[in-house]
């Protein structure tokens, strides 16, 4: 699963990275997915006492879901600026805070949560989640580079590259983490298709914003969940994934 202190660790280090510096109009706007986060959180809370969580399958769920994790934040065609950096921060911790909900629910009658059990439950909810954050840790990641490289050479100190390299470090962690997940438990080939497609659509952000040791060890992981039998409908897109990941 995704390493949940990335995502916060990744926030922290952007805001040292924005705190000084060019004023920054920030072009993109999350306040509706952040109130549709805060919607959710209280369907949540409403569905927890009956004993389960909001499912994808009622379109109301599904409505605020795809709000939470809104897509045009993360327009594979849209260049993340260095305006960008700080709405990207929030949006990729508010989102994760959703589908975190569902990994870490407690069913009655259990002292802890059970991931893998509520990954077969919820796979749903999840998958899409998953997908969301590796869109998000890339878009921040791009937005992150191209506000370094905004900087006069005697404002990029060592604390915003050292904020840099955490960036890279969180973006290349949620890919692997996507590939784990794919190749660690059999998953249906639908949820497989959600979080390939992710990997997919990513594929040219991290090659463009991680560093070559980094590429290669994502590339190496793709490749190896390319191998696993239960993969086969989607071998394809990793392999294509990894290319594209490793190319100089």
């Amino acid at each position: 699963m995704l390493p949940r202190l990335m995502l916060v660790m990744v926030t922290l280090a952007t805001l040292s990275l924005a705190g000084q510096g060019p004023a920054a109009s920030a072009p993109l706007d999350d306040r509706s997915a952040a109130a549709a986060v805060r919607r959710f959180n209280e369907m949540a809370n409403a569905a927890a006492q009956a004993g389960s969580l909001p499912r994808i399958a009622d379109p109301a769920v599904r409505q605020v879901l795809e709000a939470a994790w809104d897509r045009k934040l993360t327009d594979p065609h849209r260049r993340a600026g260095a305006d960008d950096v700080l709405v990207l921060a929030r949006f990729c911790e508010a989102g994760a805070s959703v589908w975190q909900r569902y990994t870490d629910f407690v069913p009655r009658g259990r002292a802890r949560a059970d991931v893998k059990a509520n990954i077969a439950t919820f796979g749903d909810e999840i998958m899409p989640g998953l997908a969301f954050s590796a869109r998000c840790t890339a878009t921040l990641m791009e937005a992150t580079v191209a506000y370094l490289a905004r900087l006069p050479a005697d404002q990029r100190t060592e604390t915003r590259q050292d904020g840099l390299d955490r960036v890279r470090i969180g973006a290349s962690q949620v890919a692997r983490g996507l590939l784990t997940t794919m190749d660690e438990s059999p998953i249906p080939p639908a949820h497989a298709a959600i979080l390939a497609a992710a990997l997919t659509e990513v594929a040219p952000r991290l090659a463009a914003g991680l560093e070559p040791a980094q590429r290669r060890a994502v590339a190496a992981r793709a490749r190896q969940a390319a191998g696993v039998a239960h993969l086969g409908t989607v071998r394809p897109a990793l392999v294509a994934f990894a290319q594209r990941v490793d190319a100089p």
